[in-house]
């Protein structure tokens, strides 16, 4: 118990001395020198050249005496905000830090089996499958913090489709929830993130023809947005992705939906390209 107070005080004398006793030093000879470059020019009496010599000493120890009373007087406040901005910085290391991007291949494909099984009277049984893809684009979100990511929200902020003319035309009036689970929209609009876990943002898929829609159930949304994105084109889009205890910040994308390859054994599907056009916080613009 006693070694902790003596190891304090001992900090503060140590904090006290360290970085200006050199100074104080340098001050005094720059001092000696210009009085002993005075004398080269002034003949003085006795008694003040005597005085003259002793300014060095008389200087260095009051000035001496003066700082280290006032930095003794400072250093526990020194070493109070020393600890706590290290302490800061060790906390500032250790909070989530959400990083987002395409995975990687950037587009993903999803594929579902469907059909039915009859059985005739004389019991023999015969299934038929159908099939079908979509291009699939998603985002990876990766907390690379010490501390989970509470209440993680993506947002769809905007949406422009650029016309011929290079024009945009906005689609989007307020922003749209996207889900952390695309077989789950409306029941994953909110996610935590563990630490040096990663999760999916699901934006949407290309069905056949090249139409683009949001992974969300059309019922959830406002009747004008059950085409925000639609027909074949090129799209600039603003995702926002924040969390209850980590900054927001905002990818911008640009998205390409076309008609896909020739139909293959029955299968229909659409393709879609895309890549980041910037990303940053608080706020990117929807086109570069």
């Amino acid at each position: 118990m006693i070694l902790g107070p003596i190891k304090f005080y001992i900090a503060c004398v140590r904090r006290a001395f360290v970085g200006w006793f050199g100074k104080i030093s340098g001050w005094a000879g720059t001092l000696a020198l210009l009085i002993g470059v005075i004398l080269l020019f002034i003949d003085l009496p006795q008694n003040l050249g005597d005085l003259a010599a002793k300014a060095e000493p008389a200087f260095f120890l009051t000035v001496f005496i003066a700082i280290f009373a006032t930095r003794l007087f400072l250093a526990p406040y020194w070493l109070y905000n020393g600890e706590r901005e290290a302490h800061a910085r060790i906390e500032e290391a250790r909070r989530p830090a959400l990083s987002v991007s395409l995975p990687e291949p950037a587009i993903l494909s999803s594929i579902s089996l469907d059909g039915n099984t009859s059985e005739s009277l004389a019991g023999t049984r015969q299934t038929i499958t159908r099939r079908w893809e979509m291009d699939v684009l998603a985002l990876h979100c990766s907390n690379q913090g010490e501390i989970e990511a509470e209440q993680c929200r993506a947002k769809l902020l905007s949406a422009a489709r650029l016309k011929d003319d290079g024009t945009e035309d906005l689609g989007v009036v307020e922003a749209v929830a996207l889900p952390w689970d695309k077989l789950d929209p409306e029941g994953s609009l909110l996610a935590n993130i563990p630490p040096a876990e990663t999760r999916r943002i699901w934006i949407g898929g290309v069905r056949s023809h090249g139409h683009f829609w949001l992974f969300r159930d059309v019922k959830a949304l406002p009747i004008e947005y059950h085409q925000l994105l639609g027909k074949p084109g090129t799209y600039r889009i603003v995702i926002q992705i924040e969390a209850r205890n980590v900054p927001p910040q905002q990818i911008s994308l640009e998205v390409i939906c076309s008609e896909g390859p020739p139909v293959q054994n029955g299968v229909v599907r659409g393709a879609i390209d895309v890549k980041v056009v910037a990303q940053g916080a608080p706020r990117v613009p929807s086109g570069v």
